[in-house]
């Protein structure tokens, strides 16, 4: 080797590998001293092998990782290249060194002593290689002796002598397969024996796969300090590699620190089957990491069959009520098959299943953490991961908690799935790569499984169900968590306000003091006398006020809000939520707020109307961006009961949110939406509603003739009791002012001038129990035909939970309507106003038949 290589020093040697020599040299342009491997003489005339040994530091140039040694310079004409010198010992050495001082008896290495501090280097390693395998190249040739562990820490993976791109042709140098089972072989067969997956053996090409398995060898040493097989050559180990067995770590090494853990995992890489391996690095170091933060171990727990009846609690075909208080009837119901497993599987759970969905299927839905009680309110409160060809979204109370949509499902196509559940995260795996991670502010309960199906027109295999073990690294609040789960109440509050007054400014700090709130708001619930209750909401109120200013902040109102929604209060509740969005607009926890608005805007949707007007105003104002809220206005617009005195308007958002301050007598959403500016329309509409809640408005911009106008003070004169005069109206205006003109002379008893409009009129339009003239016309036949008549008329309508104002009167004749009930409780201001002034003209008209 010559003493001067353009510009760098030759010092002395340092090491020899199969195709290169290293040398430590100083890089005199630069003024440091650095690693320089150059070609070995031997292989210097072979082409092939000169390629191959540039392709390496060509290679490793392309790849900038941490793990992964950097080039400083490639010399082509000298077959030379340049790289850091890194002080520190080969990974084989260490492991070595180990070896011999167990034998011996001697101190143990530092990091070969500790299988903890080793694992961790072996995630360094997995990192790399994900890394590269990412960037589309396969290492080839893993093993102890290619990383080293710096003085400082630091792990670097050497020698990319063998590394190719995947799915690129192999390339071939001379025929040396023979020789040491530990050495690199640059020959047919790239790579090293011992660590190489039997399916290279036999011609199959580098993957990523060989390289796992590759790295299941490194991770055996690790643990046990000992070659996982014996392969005395390539030939004798394709004579033998089906009787190659594989003992278990922790007997081959039951003085070391293996655990279980670790072990499945070795397995799972050594395995000769390719397809059992991990099919990603991404996802042995998920394993890995589980492993090192003390995640639990996964246990068999069983499998549940679709076609096994045993396995289900429960399985009948249901109808899901979809949006029942926002459609006024029957139109949004769906018949869904349902099936709830009979086993329970509390704590960590993890649900794996291979799955198709045939051309035309509809989707299938994945339930977990469904808590005891009512199978149907048990599956609106569970977590449902729906499956499609149009995407991947996870729900919980039918609202979208996160979406994948850029994975979609293909038709007729094999995936494996894996759901895992481990405290309040979730994630999904499809085909062993992460497609998403959820976490949940609101605690992960219920243990129960079930499926959803819309059709058949699928293949699922069985569901096989895993539970997790206890997690070792203990986080400080499952303590207070485990009394919470024991309603011993006084001490989970005791123990969340001590970890609160322990870690102030910390997230654990703030997430206690919530839970502390949430205890006392659970206590609360339980109590039966009302005054005791009262003290705990109170109680729970003045523990979430605790989270003001602070960057918990959100979670004070999320918090204040539940305690309202335990007091049915749900005005308070709304105006906490609007109070959160309106002063924390991008904090990072608002997603938890809308999660909760969003959930309480479906719950409150199947049967709770002025509720569920009350979030559908709350999301329209605040979160009409969401395709959540863009399903609620489609739905307002279609089945929301219009209006006479209001415009329709292009601006549906404004013009429907005018309308639910209307029906929920608001006014002042109304005026702050005035104050903020609305397009001509919405502002006149505004401003109707406005005058018909009791509010004194200028309207004079308002044509005197237009109908929003007339519209508007008919029906003011109606709530006024005043005399029910109408304007001028003009010609083209008659046929859409026909009920407040027949209203009008009804009422003036103008028997003549009613008969005469209704004889103008076509029969037809009378019996639609969706327009006021179907209510004035029984009237007109109370006083024309007596009561007998105008009841066989009134009485001919279907029963809907909700009728539109027009059919007011029917249904109380129909005895529908109780009024010493909850009738009043539960209806809007405008419809108490509309049953009273029907029932006033069926009266007046009624008394004043000569019948």
């Amino acid at each position: 080797m010559e003493k001067n290589l353009k510009g760098y020093q030759i010092l002395r040697s340092i090491g020899k590998g199969g195709m290169g020599e290293v040398f430590l040299a100083r890089d005199e342009i630069c003024g440091r001293e650095v690693a320089l491997k150059q070609m070995r003489k031997e292989w210097s005339d072979n082409a092939t092998m000169r390629e191959r040994f540039l392709q390496e530091a060509r290679i490793a140039a392309e790849l900038s990782h941490p793990n992964i040694i950097p080039i400083y310079a490639i010399d082509e004409k000298g077959t030379y290249y340049t790289m850091p010198q890194i002080e520190g010992e080969t990974l084989k050495s260490i492991l070595r060194e180990t070896s011999e001082q167990l034998k011996q008896g001697d101190p143990l290495h530092l990091i070969g002593s500790s299988v903890p501090s080793l694992v961790r280097i072996f995630l360094s390693v997995c990192s790399a290689i994900a890394y590269a395998h990412d960037r589309n190249v396969l290492h080839r040739d893993l093993k102890p002796e290619n990383i080293i562990v710096g003085k400082y820490g630091e792990v670097i993976i050497l020698d990319w002598g063998l590394a190719n791109f995947i799915n690129a042709p192999e390339k071939k140098g001379p025929d040396l397969r023979e020789g040491s089972p530990q050495l690199t072989q640059p020959g047919k067969v790239p790579g090293t024996l011992l660590y190489m997956a039997p399916e290279r053996a036999f011609g199959a090409a580098s993957s990523v796969l060989t390289d796992i398995y590759s790295l299941g060898v490194v991770l055996y040493q690790i643990l046990t300090l000992r070659y996982p097989f014996r392969r005395p050559s390539i030939k004798e180990f394709r004579k033998t590699h089906k009787h190659e067995e594989i003992l278990d770590p922790e007997e081959v090494a039951p003085d070391r620190e293996i655990s279980p853990h670790l072990s499945s995992i070795v397995k799972k890489c050594l395995s000769p089957q390719p397809k059992k391996r991990y099919q990603s690095v991404e996802e042995l170091i998920q394993d890995v990491e589980n492993y090192i933060e003390g995640l639990p171990e996964w246990m068999d727990a069983g499998e549940l069959m679709l076609s096994r009846k045993e396995d289900w609690q429960f399985q009948e075909n249901v109808v899901l009520a979809k949006h029942m208080a926002l459609t006024r009837g029957v139109e949004m119901l769906e018949w869904v098959n349902l099936m709830i497993s009979k086993a329970h599987f509390p704590g960590s759970i993890k649900i794996e299943a291979e799955l198709i969905l045939h051309k035309g299927c509809k989707g299938i839905g994945l339930l977990f953490c469904m808590p005891d009680g009512p199978f149907l309110k048990g599956m609106e409160e569970a977590y449902c991961l729906w499956l499609s060809q149009e995407g991947i979204r996870l729900y919980r109370s039918n609202v979208e908690m996160l979406s994948a949509d850029q994975t979609k499902i293909e038709s007729n196509r094999p995936y494996s799935l894996r759901i895992e559940k481990v405290e309040n995260y979730v994630r999904l795996f499809l085909d062993g790569v992460l497609c998403f991670s959820f976490l949940s502010h609101i605690p992960l309960s219920g243990s129960q499984v079930g499926v959803l199906l819309r059709d058949a027109s699928l293949s699922l295999s069985p569901l096989r169900i895993s539970v997790g073990s206890q997690n070792i690294m203990v986080n400080c609040l499952a303590v207070p968590d485990a009394f919470l789960a024991r309603k011993q109440y006084n001490e989970a509050i005791e123990e969340y306000r001590k970890i609160s007054d322990s870690f102030p400014g910390r997230a654990e700090g703030r997430e206690a003091t919530f839970r502390a709130g949430m205890t006392l708001l659970k206590e609360a619930k339980e109590q039966k006398y009302k005054t005791k209750q009262e003290d705990l909401f109170d109680s729970a109120l003045n523990e979430f006020e605790k989270l003001h200013k602070t960057a918990g902040g959100p979670l004070e109102y999320l918090g204040k809000s539940l305690v309202y929604k335990a007091q049915n209060d749900v005005e308070e509740e709304v105006k906490c939520l609007e109070l959160a969005l309106r002063r924390y607009p991008k904090h990072p926890l608002k997603p938890v707020l809308v999660e909760n608005i969003l959930s309480r805007l479906y719950e409150t949707s199947q049967s709770e109307r002025k509720q569920a007007f009350s979030f559908a105003l709350l999301a329209l104002r605040h979160l009409s961006h969401l395709t959540d809220v863009h399903a609620i206005t489609d739905l307002l617009e279609t089945y929301l009961e219009p209006l006479s005195f209001l415009t329709p308007s292009e601006n549906k958002n404004d013009s429907l949110a005018i309308q639910l301050a209307f029906w929920l007598n608001r006014p002042i959403v109304l005026e702050e939406m005035l104050e903020k500016g609305l397009d001509e329309i919405n502002r006149q509409n505004a401003s109707v509603a406005l005058l018909l809640l009791g509010r004194d408005m200028p309207l004079d911009f308002l044509e005197e003739r237009s109908l929003p106008l007339i519209h508007a003070k008919f029906n003011l004169s109606l709530i006024e009791g005043a005399s029910l005069t109408l304007p001028d109206v003009p010609k083209q205006f008659l046929h859409e002012l026909l009920p407040i003109r027949l209203w009008a002379a009804l009422h003036s008893q103008n028997w003549n001038k009613a008969k005469a409009l209704l004889k103008n009129s076509p029969s037809e339009i009378f019996s639609n129990p969706n327009d006021n003239l179907f209510f004035l016309y029984g009237c007109y036949l109370a006083h024309a035909k007596g009561e007998k008549a105008a009841l066989a008329h009134l009485t001919n309508v279907s029963e809907k939970p909700y009728p539109p104002t027009s059919a007011l009167l029917s249904h109380f004749l129909l005895g529908r309507i109780d009024l010493k009930k909850n009738w009043l409780d539960k209806s809007f201001l405008w419809e108490k106003l509309r049953l009273f002034q029907q029932l006033q003209l069926y009266s007046q008209c009624a008394e004043t038949s000569p019948k």
